[in-house]
């Protein structure tokens, strides 16, 4: 999924993973592991963008991550 503002692209990945990318220069800004190892299956961005959620697919959790800190 893309950022509201287009700047970054979020993508879930297998082994719990959420890989983040800088649309302007395509280059990896952040790569965050979830707890599991299992596949990250949906990833969106708050309305302003402060926070990104990923679901996990073998738990069903909603982690939520400070998109100026990169923490969940």
């Amino acid at each position: 999924t893309v950022s509201h503002d287009g700047k970054l692209l979020a993508v879930g990945c297998d082994g719990s993973r959420v890989t983040l990318v800088d649309t302007a220069q395509w280059s990896l800004v952040q790569q965050i592991t979830l707890p599991g190892h299992s596949t990250v299956t949906s990833v969106c961005f708050s309305l302003d963008d402060r926070q990104l959620f990923a679901t996990i697919s073998s738990s069903g959790a909603v982690y939520a991550i400070d998109t100026a800190t990169w923490v969940r």
